[in-house]
Formats: C-alpha cells, sequence, structure tokens
C-alpha cells in the first residue's frame, strides 16, 4: 500500500509541479498545504498506526523556519519520512546539519523528475520486508559516510553477515574503511536512530521563525526588520539612510511564536526515532564503531 504523501510549500508553481511529477511516480494520496500550521495539523491526521506519512517541506516557507518545522513533524511521527526542499547548496552547513539531525533526504530546487524517483526508490527498498543488503549501492545514495553501527541497524543482519558483506564491499572497492564514527545512541532503548528537536532556549517550544534584526546606532535600537516601516526607526523615528553607517542587519535570528523570545542560538534536544524518547546531550549515550566511505562513483 503506497503511504500518504503532504507537500508544505508556500509557492503555488512548486505545489502544482510536485503534484504532476508525484502523479507520474504512481503516487494516488496527495495533499497540498502552503503554510506551516495547516501543514502540521494535516501530517498529524496523516500519521495513524501503522501509517506514516512521506513530507516535503520548503526550508525558506514565509510563515516559519524549516528547522522549526522539521522539529515539529518529527515530534508527531518520528518515523514519517522528511524531505528537505530547498536551493541551498548541497555542501552547505545547514544542509550538513539538517541531514544529521532528522531530515530524511534534502531535494534540491528546481525539482527534477528524476531526483523524486530515487528518493521513492530508496524509501522502497529500506521499508522492504527483506533488505537487499547484498548490494550497498542504494544505500550510497543516501550518505556516503558510514558506520557500522549504521549498517547493522540499516540492513537488520546479525554481525557475522554484516562483516562478511563488509569485507565484499571493500574487496569489490565501493567503500574503503577510515577512521571510527562516534555516534549518539539512546539511553532508553539503545536505538541509534536520532535526530535532534530544535526549541526556543527559554519556553522549550518548537514553534519559532527565522528573523532579520536591524540595529539602528544613533539611538541602540535593536528590533526585526519588519517593524522598521518606511525606513523609519521604530524607538526615534530617524529615518534609515547608509547600511553600515547608520545601521545594521543582524542575520540568523529567530523569535519565538509562543513566548516572543528572541535568540541566536537554537536550543536542540535528542529524539530518539524508535521509542520516541526525548534526551539532552547530557543523557546521550556515545558510541564509536567502524567508520566507512563511499567510494565516489557509488556514492
Amino acid at each position: 500500500m503506497k503511504r500518504p504523501v503532504l507537500l508544505i510549500d508556500d509557492s503555488e508553481n512548486i505545489l502544482t509541479r510536485m503534484k504532476e511529477f508525484l502523479e507520474k511516480l504512481g503516487q494516488k494520496e496527495i495533499h497540498l498545504e502552503k503554510c506551516i500550521e495547516n501543514g502540521i495539523k494535516k501530517f498529524q491526521e496523516l500519521s495513524k498506526e501503522g501509517i506514516h506519512p512521506i513530507a516535503f517541506i520548503d526550508y525558506d516557507i514565509q510563515d516559519g523556519s524549516g528547522i522549526s518545522l522539521l522539529s515539529r513533524l518529527l515530534e508527531l511521527d518520528p518515523d514519517g519520512e522528511i524531505i528537505i526542499m530547498t536551493a541551498l547548496e548541497k555542501n552547505s552547513e545547514i544542509i550538513s546539519k539538517l541531514i544529521n539531525e532528522g531530515a530524511y533526504e534534502i531535494l534540491s530546487k528546481p525539482i527534477r523528475l528524476e531526483a523524486l524517483k530515487n528518493i521513492f526508490s530508496i524509501i522502497e527498498l529500506e521499508n522492504s520486508e527483506e533488505p537487499k543488503y547484498a548490494d550497498i549501492s542504494e544505500l550510497l545514495k543516501t550518505t556516503n559516510r558510514l558506520s557500522e553501527a549504521w549498517l547493522s541497524d540499516k540492513l537488520s543482519v546479525n554481525n557475522e553477515e554484516l562483516n562478511k558483506n563488509i569485507e565484499r564491499w571493500i574487496s569489490d572497492g565501493k567503500i574503503k574503511q577510515i577512521e571510527d564514527i562516534k555516534e549518539v545512541f539512546c539511553p532508553s532503548c539503545n536505538s541509534i536512530k536520532t535526530g535532534h528537536i530544535f526549541h526556543c532556549p527559554q519556553c522549550k517550544r518548537s514553534d519559532f521563525n527565522q528573523i532579520d534584526l536591524i540595529e539602528h546606532y544613533s539611538c541602540g535600537n535593536i528590533a526585526e526588520e519588519r517593524e522598521f516601516r518606511n525606513d523609519k526607526c521604530p524607538s526615534c523615528n530617524k529615518e534609515l539612510k547608509a547600511l553600515g553607517i547608520d545601521y545594521r542587519r543582524i542575520k540568523n535570528h529567530y523569535v519565538c511564536n509562543s513566548c516572543e523570545n528572541k535568540f541566536s542560538e537554537i536550543g536542540c534536544d535528542f529524539l530518539c526515532l524508535n521509542c520516541n524518547k526525548q534526551f539532552t546531550e547530557e543523557e546521550a549515550v556515545w558510541k564509536s564503531s567502524r567508520g566507512f566511505l563511499g567510494i565516489s562513483k557509488y556514492a
């Protein structure tokens, strides 16, 4: 049975194009939402027992933050695959952080049919009852940096069988061994399937937006850019004239929609995607296992 697919993007053109692509790939149940709150409600509605939606969300959605939205969806259903759609470069630090902390995959804009097809092929492979662990090439499409612990979890095989396959993949030139990789495990169920829940450091809620701030040098006022209407300071009512001379723009700040706290550093906890336990960095269990790197022609 095909799982429901949810698209959350404030662009009507992208929603229409994505829907057309998904229909070509045989997807039947497709839901479109243009704002965060409606998207979260629909995701919760679709997350039924034994059924986990596949969500495609816009990183730069206008009414919120892609990081915040990722956290809130993971809280509702840790087993739902959440794919981030963005125009950011693949080697961006933000992209790496999103992948490492809960996003299932990154889909680059402009959206291409072949990229969508690859994502659904990997989802089907990973959710099949009999993992196709004889060929690692499909797994290398998701990441080219692998750990022995991660492989063991993904492939659900015993240590002897895993070691045999690792030796063959190395011999075939598909992977090579690198330094050990240290990873977080759940302190409750010992699962390696963990992500991050990003939150306001004051009230711990995940409902926050990314904002830019303006600092007006002459009066010292710092406020959200939207408060400087008609290029005038909301505190002293003087006109802003030259960037870098009488004011500056402070980027990468956030505002909490629950307590209105403004902050530059996002708070985060770990979330176990297996038992749904939320835990702090101090509570996390850290373990090391052999590390491997996918050879470029397979990765």
